[in-house]
């Protein structure tokens, strides 16, 4: 068989392709070796709120007292409307001295800010919009925005190996068709790692739970996978 190498990158398409007989003139198979990309896109059930409390007192022990005062009153309404303690965690908590700087002058400490920070994990996304509603009208004057995750992401990464390993079949067929050769085995499946990570995927059926509360969109997730698979053709 005589030597063989063929280099493609396909610029309108995630894929990369590489083919070779590495011993010219022999009878060993000629590799070919895909790099494809697959997405498979699910509607999140689950949301995460990042929202708190700044507050700003001529003294620290009075800042403090201010935003404990205030995430209390938070605390109380996420517990009045079911969330579990589970799904609450303090993501920040700072004190800072704040300064006036007259020009030319020497700086001079004006008071304290408080900030104190909650991540809310929601199960069920039909609550979301009343829980923000809940958690600004109760004392948060800081939000810091909403993500989306899917609780059990495994089925959908899954779809998206099938999907990516069935193009590079196809692409396989393809080339040993037009190289008059025949696919003899996959001789090596290989996944990057990380690669299957949920990414914000805009829906043309978008979710809004808006009735009388905060309208959000939760849109969909596409979870993703790079896999590189290695073909013998003869």
């Amino acid at each position: 068989m005589r030597c063989l190498v063929i280099g493609v990158m396909m610029l309108l398409s995630p894929m990369q392709a590489m083919a070779q007989a590495p011993n010219p003139g022999g009878d060993g198979p000629t590799i070919l070796r895909f790099t494809t990309e697959a997405q498979a896109r699910v509607r999140p059930d689950r949301a995460n709120i990042s929202a708190g409390v700044v507050a700003s007192a001529p003294t620290a022990g009075a800042a403090l007292a201010q935003s404990a005062e205030n995430m209390n009153s938070i605390l109380k309404a996420l517990k009045n409307a079911k969330v579990d303690s589970r799904d609450i965690q303090t993501s920040n908590l700072s004190l800072l001295p704040q300064f006036n700087y007259p020009e030319g002058g020497t700086p001079k400490l004006t008071g304290y800010l408080v900030q104190n920070t909650l991540d809310v994990t929601v199960q069920d996304l039909k609550t979301l919009g009343k829980l923000i509603d809940a958690v600004t009208s109760s004392g948060a004057n800081q939000l810091n925005g909403v993500s989306f995750s899917a609780k059990d992401p495994a089925a959908a990464v899954d779809s998206a190996r099938k999907e990516a390993i069935a193009i590079a079949q196809k692409r396989a067929e393809l080339y040993a068709s037009a190289l008059g050769l025949r696919v003899a085995r996959v001789a090596l499946v290989e996944e990057t790692p990380g690669a299957a990570l949920p990414v914000p995927a805009p829906s043309a059926r978008l979710l809004s739970y808006a009735q009388a509360n905060t309208p959000i969109e939760p849109g969909e997730l596409g979870y993703g996978v790079s896999i590189t698979v290695t073909f013998e053709l003869r």
